[in-house]
């Protein structure tokens, strides 16, 4: 049978994964000095708990503690999910959601998707001891993203052997987050099993090499929603907004001017408004066919707005401690027992009540959203219906030659925020489900 031009490709690609040739640490250089074990902290981008749990569950990842499922940020992003993971060990806040984002002081929109026009990188990137930066490097996580791990296993050996001393050693991991945006939850479970083998490999390796243990701490940064999508189409948005006086543009310089950020063709947007506006125009994107919630900042509080679900209010204290759920003409989060239960009570109440939830650790991941996560925070956040996306046509269009995307992340749904957390280290005892935010108070900090 003949094969297009994609799928020769897609076969040439997965023969260059599964057979090209490990490399392991040489025995002509072995040290016989005896040292503290080291720690290998792998961040692999979208790869979803549920994913991770199957495998655990199938026998591939012996020696790992079972998986716990971690509510990721909101948005779930990978910008937003590995500055919420590391704040905790310093890690300061982002510059904005994702790549590209807007810069009050600067009046303007920044980055781009693939990082190669940002003029500095957010802090969390500086904890890595490899992370991609550049646009080749990005572009092959979704041109051939097998290729891409492929060769970013390859050189985490290199990484290691340079860095004997080096107590803890963090290595990141973009192209698992192309593979299942562009090639689907089967060949998504396949890539993450070809991960889990070659650190088998690494491991028993590094321990002829080295005469002592390699400890690794496996991590996401967020979920994954594996589904065919709609696309939200951004001229019916500057058609709505026209309509009522507004316009998108690149900067807030006038009257009736919308920001907005586009991180990626993901289940989410921000937007940026002068503050007599933003009420108004968060009722606007709210009519948005494909919208399914809009947040934004009102006094005090934080209003939620649903199409279909009425809307409500979320109260809070001075410190983002806690926190009380309030519905209005409806219930958009789905939170009314809940709510009815807690009342005004503390944050972690609302956690252990509320994490395996359609929308998971709402209220203190929008909270954390406006004013503790980034340094450019939007006036108005978006999470769209889980069979729609948001974002560039172009990405999209060129994601066909794929097959069209496979799904995506980005918004507050379930699916989305289930990250995860598995590790190798003797004794530490993992919670079942925890906050981004606890993830790393369990390791030691680099």
């Amino acid at each position: 049978m003949a094969l297009n031009a994609r799928q020769f490709l897609s076969r040439v690609l997965i023969t260059i994964v599964l057979f090209a040739p490990v490399s392991g640490f040489t025995d002509a250089n072995r040290k016989t000095e005896k040292r503290e074990d080291q720690t290998l902290y792998l961040a692999l981008d979208a790869v979803p708990y549920s994913l991770v749990k199957e495998l655990y569950d199938k026998g591939y990842m012996a020696g790992y503690s079972e998986p716990s499922l971690v509510i990721s940020t909101f948005p779930s992003t990978t910008t937003s999910g590995l500055t919420g993971l590391l704040q905790p060990i310093g890690v300061k806040r982002a510059l904005g959601y994702d790549a590209i984002f807007y810069d009050y002081g600067d009046d303007r929109v920044k980055g781009s998707l693939l990082t190669a026009l940002k003029e500095k990188y957010n802090d969390y990137e500086r904890i890595f001891d490899f992370y991609r930066h550049s646009f080749g490097q990005k572009f092959l996580i979704y041109a051939a993203p097998g290729v891409a791990v492929q060769r970013d296993m390859g050189h985490l050996q290199t990484v290691l052997r340079k860095n004997p001393r080096k107590k803890n050693i963090f290595y990141y991991i973009g192209g698992t987050d192309g593979t299942a945006h562009v090639l689907g939850r089967k060949r998504h479970a396949h890539i993450l099993r070809h991960i889990l083998n070659r650190l088998d490999v690494i491991r028993t390796r590094y321990k002829k090499r080295f005469g002592r243990e390699l400890n690794v701490v496996l991590f996401s940064d967020h979920g994954f929603h594996y589904r065919h999508l709609k696309g939200m189409r951004t001229s019916l948005l500057e058609k709505m907004l026209k309509e009522k006086g507004y316009h998108l543009s690149k900067n807030l310089n006038g009257n009736g001017t919308v920001v907005v950020t586009e991180w990626g063709n993901i289940s989410g947007a921000s937007f940026y408004t002068h503050p007599r506006d933003t009420e108004e125009v968060a009722h606007l994107l709210n009519k948005i066919p494909g919208n399914d919630l809009t947040f934004f900042r009102s006094g005090r509080s934080i209003r939620v707005l649903s199409p279909d679900k009425g809307d409500a209010r979320i109260d809070f204290d001075a410190r983002g401690k806690q926190f009380r759920y309030v519905p209005l003409t409806g219930d958009p989060l789905l939170y009314r027992e809940v709510a009815e239960k807690l009342g005004l009570a503390a944050d972690g109440d609302w956690f252990l009540a509320t994490s395996r939830h359609y929308y998971p650790d709402a209220l203190h991941r929008i909270y954390d959203a406006f004013f503790t996560l980034v340094e450019n925070p939007a006036t108005i956040l978006c999470s769209t219906r889980d069979d729609y996306e948001f974002g560039d046509p172009v990405t999209r269009f060129s994601s066909k030659l794929h097959g069209g995307l496979k799904g995506t992340h980005g918004g507050i749904f379930f699916t989305s925020s289930e990250a995860f957390v598995a590790t190798t280290i003797p004794g530490v005892k993992l919670p079942p489900v925890l906050r981004y935010s606890e993830v790393f108070k369990f390791f030691v900090a680099p």
